[in-house]
């Protein structure tokens, strides 16, 4: 029983490290399946900015898939009247529909260009909300049954 009890938490060591490892391609892979870049050139915002406001909504082509505009290197470039990387001033919408700039001035029209990453062309939103889940089952998996092999070679468990 003690040299069952020591291969199974070998064997748990071993899932959990080879998890980790096949973690980062798995999730690249799943992330590529499930999205695509997506620009929307010249986009304005919604409303024009009236004082004292200094923020505007701009409306996305499509869903964002991700809630931080940067990830994945996206990003929202102010193309008019300058050329200045909104980014970091930008949030996304709870909905991810649309995204608010903040830091601009009253009275001013803007354009952007919005980098950022939609859902895939035949992948619905449902299987790309089961998809993204799918690195982290792996591990969770594999380490399930490392447990019940150990619990079984414990007689935890009645085979």
């Amino acid at each position: 029983m003690l040299i069952k009890s020591m291969m199974a938490i070998a064997f748990m060591a071993l899932a959990f490290v080879i998890s980790i490892g096949v973690l980062q391609p798995v999730n690249d892979k799943t992330e590529s399946a499930r999205t695509k870049q997506v620009i929307d050139t010249n986009k304005s915002c919604d409303n024009p900015i009236v004082a004292p406001a200094t923020s505007c909504e701009v409306t996305l082509s499509e869903q964002s898939q991700y809630a931080v505009i940067s990830t994945n290197g996206g990003g929202v470039q102010e193309t008019s009247p300058t050329s200045t990387d909104r980014t970091s001033s930008t949030t996304v919408s709870t909905d991810r529909t649309k995204i608010t700039v903040t830091g601009l001035t009253a009275g001013t029209s803007y354009l952007f260009t919005i980098t950022y990453y939609g859902l895939n062309t035949g992948v619905d939103q449902f299987t790309s909300n089961v998809m993204q889940y799918i690195p982290i089952m792996l591990i969770l998996g594999s380490l399930f049954i490392a447990l019940l092999w150990l619990l079984t070679s414990l007689n935890a468990i009645k085979t």
